[in-house]
């Protein structure tokens, strides 16, 4: 099979898909490239993937299954603005960004195997043993010129049992995850994008996660009433060594248990309430330890001190069904979904920038509220309607922060009941689409789609001058299907921002230059075409 696809800002993505199966044995490829120009100044992105499946029957219970990929690709980085510069023309990049060169270029892939088989005297026991290697090659620039050479090993073991109790199926099912990653990280001057000489700084990190799991479900009535309780341990080790100044050396280690409950409940076969309540515990990632000057060792260290990982409470509940008639035209097959949720964080982590960097510091609580809806039915034959809605009313409970300005003075701030950054209180989506089969080979479709997105604050002081504005973004697309003996054609065409509406996509939340805002892709054009080919015996 090919793939092909064509857009505004130069895009291209084009691929090639080959899949046997020859009853025992299965084998899949896949190779694409893309090539995307940006809709912003200094956003072009190329990337080239490849990845493969083998697997094999070695008995009627257990397979083998050798797996690979591949992938290496440059993104550049635009950057974000400030109100002033996104006011005149948003679609410019900042002129920091582009005098850096600011890049992400990576070069990454993994070989795995994985061994799977049932036994006892019912098959009712199974387990599933994975190891793999992987690569991973980074130049990121920014202020300076990093370069990330890391090779990594991991394995995970999983075991499930069924045992019946009368009529009741109990699934119990426990398992671990490991995960070793080390290399050198390089820091050299930046002079324009390119590499300089100077190395500046020169580590060695190296990353390790060890996790145990369970989880068990029982029917506390048969095909009714489920109680599902999981738990996870995590011991997760950041070790960074610099190679030039020993005195910089930090270790952290992070360890946690995370249980969860949840019930559900059928009234009907196809309707149920749920609910369920779970603690979090959330590590940082490795970027985002990076220390920083103003931290409580003055930046002395290669591992922030102060960042510890986020712990959560959440509780959620909902009901979900499906509501069919079948002695009616319309509205024959309906779906919907109604959930509440409350998750109270502890040391939440938030992102904030110092001299155009990205950092990250934790809030003291953050309590999350929302409601989450969503629907899809089939108003007549061929024509389906889906939609979600999202509230959010996601604030800081407690929070006194330490926030720096563009000179780096540091000041005290009280954030108490602010809103959360970057979130906002209400999303919805929704899509119209209508599919016709006009002959036995030929089958074609229209849909239209819309989302609207309301307004957000950018920074922990909810300054309301600074908010973004409220938006509604509407597309469409239309494509057919034709089956011609073992050819299949597949061709699209459609547009994004119909409108052309301008709206801000991403925020750098907490900017120390008020670099806030990135703004989203305008009126854009995409379709494709893809060609399948069966063989047969």
């Amino acid at each position: 099979m090919t793939n092909n696809e064509f857009g505004s800002y130069d895009l291209r993505k084009n691929g090639i898909k080959i899949g046997i199966n020859s009853g025992y044995q299965r084998f899949m490829a896949n190779y694409s490239y893309e090539n995307y120009q940006g809709y912003r100044e200094h956003s072009n992105e190329y990337q080239t993937r490849f990845n493969s499946v083998y697997e094999i029957d070695l008995n009627p219970v257990s397979k083998l299954a050798l797996y690979g990929y591949y992938v290496t690709g440059v993104i550049k980085l635009p950057g974000s603005l400030t109100l002033k510069q996104y006011n005149e023309d948003d679609l410019k990049a900042n002129p920091r960004d582009i005098s850096r060169d600011t890049k992400r270029d990576s070069k990454k892939g993994r070989l795995g195997i994985t061994y799977s088989t049932k036994f006892g005297k019912t098959n009712n026991n199974s387990i599933e043993i994975t190891t793999y290697g992987a690569i991973k090659n980074f130049v990121r620039t920014a202020a300076t010129y990093r370069i990330f050479d890391r090779s990594g090993v991991g394995g995970s073991f999983r075991y499930i049992n069924q045992t019946k109790f009368g009529k009741r199926t109990n699934e119990f099912s426990f398992g671990s995850d490991a995960y070793y990653q080390t290399g050198p990280i390089g820091e050299f001057n930046n002079i324009g994008g390119l590499k300089g000489d100077n190395l500046e700084i020169y580590t060695d990190e190296t990353i390790s996660n060890l996790g145990f799991y369970f989880s068990n479900n029982f029917p506390i009535i048969v095909d009714k009433f489920n109680l599902l309780i999981t738990g996870r341990y995590d011991d997760v080790l950041f070790n960074q060594e610099d190679l030039l100044a020993g005195f910089k050396n930090a270790e952290r280690k992070f360890t946690g248990f995370t249980p969860k409950a949840a019930l559900n409940y059928k009234i009907l076969p196809n309707m149920a309430f749920y609910t369920s309540y779970g603690l979090g515990y959330d590590v940082p990632a490795g970027n985002e330890l990076e220390n920083y000057p103003f931290s409580s060792d003055g930046g002395l260290g290669l591992i922030n001190p102060d960042l510890e990982a986020q712990n959560s409470n959440s509780f959620e509940i909902g009901y979900k069904g499906e509501i069919n008639s079948e002695k009616t035209n319309i509205f024959k097959k309906n779906f919907f979904e109604l959930t509440y949720f409350n998750t109270v964080i502890d040391n939440a982590i938030i992102p904030f920038t110092a001299d155009g960097n990205t950092f990250y510091r934790n809030a003291a609580k953050v309590v999350r509220n929302g409601v989450e809806f969503g629907f899809n039915t089939e108003i007549i034959k061929g024509l389906k309607w889906f939609g979600s809605y999202t509230y959010s009313n996601f604030k800081y409970d407690s929070y006194q922060a330490i926030s720096i300005d563009n000179q780096g003075n540091l000041s005290s701030k009280n954030y108490d009941g602010n809103v959360e950054p970057s979130n906002p209180e209400n999303y919805a989506t929704t899509e119209l689409a209508y599919t016709r089969q006009f002959t036995k080979n030929l089958t074609a479709y229209i849909k239209g789609f819309y989302s609207y997105t309301s307004s957000m604050f950018v920074n922990d002081q909810n300054v309301d001058s600074l908010k973004t504005q409220s938006y509604s973004l509407l597309g469409g697309q239309l494509g057919a299907t034709i089956d011609a003996g073992d050819f299949r054609i597949v061709g699209y065409v459609g547009m994004n921002n119909i409108l052309d509406e301008k709206y801000v996509a991403y925020i750098q939340i907490n900017s120390d230059r008020q670099e806030f805002y990135e703004s989203g892709p305008r009126q854009n054009i995409f379709g494709g075409l893809n060609i399948a080919y069966m063989f047969r015996r």
